[in-house]
């Protein structure tokens, strides 16, 4: 059988073209997916553990931007791209683990590129597919051809202007090929293609993989590494910058440093081209320049320099956001313990929030008060450093951190040790650059910690709270047969752990639960119990007890549970049966609820029809105890009521008991049958008129003739 290529153009009648898209769809779906580019440092040879797409030539097997290709102006230099370590294996994605992805197999290719041609004149290339066609190795390549006849050809251009239609911006060389049944997936090392270049000019010059995309038998996109390659003529010199800040903010200065790039052979560094990729490309002599971004967004910023002898570098594009603002924050400072004897240590929490619209390093320092707190002007207060911890967080984020004080050496004033100390702690948030408020980076504890020289014994019951628990929210009254739940917070606001803690929990005066609790100082525990209790009021109190207990005061707390009758739902509607285009009266009015203190304060009306996936009309108002409504079609419709009630209470479906505030009724709404009355009523009425008219004129004619 002869061997052949398909060759489709981009310029083919519109109907080549349509069937060349529906041959290539699989790896179309590919093209300019952007693959993760390897981060420095780039290893010095291709990794083993999935496939590389890089450049080679006669003397540099693994061509990267660390490793580049050399030679002198008049020169002529081949380069290949190949593919490595193509095989049959499938893998765990690890940005996605639940998509396997292939790590060869390959049925087709897509690659852009591009290069300075002002460094390096094309002047010839070769596309090694298939296989077939390329069995040896193709110089300057170690490796044969890649793929497997028969193969499609959907791109073959190269254009140094860089006006591909439809390719990535910049690209001069466009290859895209497909292999199609009976072709056999290709595995192990191939050449995608050769390019001869002269060197024209005296510089650096990268080969850039603008886009890749790989294809298995089944169109799905392989995973695997690619390296951009570099050429440079002999001492040409290296392009490096830094900038702050790390992410950029609208409408402020981001100062960028070339000052690290140099010359290898020590000739001066003249000119700093900056492409700040916003549209804005500026040459200066001085390695340091302000820039501002006027709008948010992704920026690619690129730098070329140029030595005294005109020689210019390969470009250094690094990455750089720009976003509305930045802004971080302390929203709280919780000391664990109310009371802490001395040499001990007390933790803090310090909740902090990202506030900006970029992920943020900073750090979170705690202070504690050797003077009397200024809350008017903190900065007049004398404050000793704690602790401090650096923290990450997303943006839009919130994280609690934990700080340890140990309380050894609490000072006053001046200096001096403080045998018994009352101390505020205050946590500040470092500033990030372009902060945009900075009042809120500093807060004071709302509660003090109580350093003292002698044991203390003391229980503190801290909340007690109780109804119907839904996500640690507490709803009241309770509906009939729900169940309550009772929700106790207990501290050992004393200096020494206690082992014999006694919790009772009372329901008008009776006990109903008993808890008997060990509690190390400073430790907060939540007690929790849960119980259908039947209707009416309830005096719940909590109280818990020690031995020495020098503060009975906080001993105790309580509150009412209320658990009210569930409401009675009902609707009536005339006419009944109810007719399509015929005016239907709803009537609620022998809704009711059945505790004293309650009424009904909204009705809610819902219609839907016999296919609908929404209401059809909704009705809603405190007076909508009646409402008509004209059903359009004919079917089974459903008509919803819905109540609220004056505590508020109306249908939750993550709340079961409130179905009884929710009624609904299906309807059978009919089409008219025989003849309708108001028909005949009027043909009758029609009748009688006409009649009348012919007596009447029947009457003047006899008058007129008797004259």
């Amino acid at each position: 059988m002869e061997k052949k290529v398909i060759k489709v153009k981009f310029k083919k009648p519109f109907s080549i073209f349509v069937v060349t898209l529906l041959l290539v769809s699989p790896i179309l779906v590919l093209v300019g997916l952007r693959i993760p580019q390897v981060s420095a440092p780039l290893p010095t040879s291709p990794p083993a553990d999935r496939p590389s797409v890089f450049f080679c030539s006669e003397n540099v097997s693994f061509c990267t931007e660390d490793n580049p290709i050399v030679a002198e102006v008049g020169d002529s230099i081949s380069v290949a791209l190949v593919g490595f370590n193509f095989t049959n294996k499938n893998v765990t994605d690890p940005e996605h683990p639940q998509v396997p992805r292939s790590l060869g197999n390959l049925m087709g290719f897509d690659v852009q590129m591009s290069w300075d041609p002002a460094i390096l004149e094309l002047v010839d290339y070769t596309v090694a597919t298939p296989v077939e066609d390329y069995p040896d190795p193709v110089s300057p390549s170690p490796y044969p051809g890649i793929m497997h006849y028969p193969v499609l050809e959907f791109a073959n251009i190269t254009d140094e202007n860089d006006n591909i239609t439809n390719a990535e911006t910049g690209t001069m060389a466009w290859f895209s090929y497909i292999a199609y049944p009976p072709a056999t997936p290709f595995k192990g090392d191939g050449t995608f293609f050769t390019m001869t270049f002269n060197v024209i000019n005296p510089g650096a010059s990268a080969l850039k993989l603008n886009s890749v995309a790989l294809a298995d038998q089944s169109g799905y996109k392989l995973l695997w590494y690619q390296y951009d390659g570099r050429f440079h003529t002999p001492g040409a010199p290296e392009a490096n910058f830094t900038f702050w800040p790390d992410v950029g903010v609208a409408n402020k200065t981001v100062i960028f440093n070339a000052s690290d790039s140099y010359s290898s052979v020590n000739f001066t560094i003249d000119n700093y081209k900056w492409d700040f990729g916003d549209g804005n490309i500026t040459s200066v002599s001085d390695p340091i320049i302000r820039h501002t971004y006027n709008t948010t967004g992704d920026y690619t910023v690129s730098l070329r320099v140029t030595d005294q002898y005109g020689t210019v570098s390969s470009p250094k594009a690094m990455s750089l956001s720009v976003v509305e603002k930045r802004d971080v924050k302390v929203t709280d400072v919780v000391i664990e313990a109310v009371n802490v004897l001395v040499n001990r240590t007390v933790g803090i929490n310090v909740t902090v929030r990202n506030d900006g619209r970029a992920d943020e390093n900073f750090t979170v320092t705690a202070y504690y008060n050797a003077s009397e707190v200024n809350f008017a002007d903190i900065s007049t207060t004398n404050w000793i450093k704690i602790a401090e911890k650096n923290v990450s967080l997303t943006k839009n984020k919130d994280a609690i951190v934990q700080l340890v004080w140990n309380t050894t050496g609490v000072l006053n004033a001046t200096g001096v040790p403080k045998p018994n100390a009352t101390c505020y702690v205050m946590a500040n948030a470092t500033f990030v650059p372009y902060e945009m408020d900075t009042t809120d980076n500093n807060k004071i504890s709302t509660d003090p910690v109580f350093i003292l020289s002698e044991p203390l014994h003391d229980i503190a019951v801290k909340q007690i709270q109780f109804g119907w628990e839904k996500e640690g929210a507490f709803y009241d009254p309770v509906l009939d047969g729900e169940a309550t739940t009772v929700q106790i917070t207990i501290q050992n606001a004393g200096t020494e752990n206690e082992t014999s803690v006694s919790i009772t929990l009372y329901r008008n005066e009776s006990t109903w639960e008993n808890w008997t609790q060990s509690l190390s100082y400073g430790e907060k525990r939540q007690l929790v119990m849960q119980e259908k209790v039947s209707m009416g009021y309830y005096n719940i109190s909590v109280e818990a007890t020690i031995a020495d207990d020098i503060n009975l005061e906080n001993n105790l707390a309580n509150g009412i549970l209320h658990v009210i009758e569930l409401p009675g739902l009902n609707f009536t509607y005339t006419p009944n049966p109810a007719y399509v285009n015929k005016t239907v009266t709803f009537d609620a009015s022998g809704s009711h609820t059945t505790e004293p203190n309650s009424i009904i304060t909204n009705y809610k009306w819902e219609m839907w029809a016999p296919s609908g996936g929404a209401p059809e009309d909704t009705f809603s108002g405190a007076t909508k105890t009646n409402t008509t409504y004209n059903f359009t079609q004919t079917g089974r419709w459903r008509v919803i009521l819905y109540i609220k009630d004056s505590y508020g209470i109306e249908y939750d479906r993550t709340r079961p008991a409130t179905s009884a505030y929710r009624l609904e009724m299906a309807i059978d709404v009919k089409a008219p049958s025989g003849f309708p009355i108001e028909y005949v009523i009027l043909i009758v009425v029609i009748v009688v008129a006409i009649v009348a008219a012919v007596v009447a004129l029947r009457i003047r004619r006899r008058r007129r003739q008797s004259k």
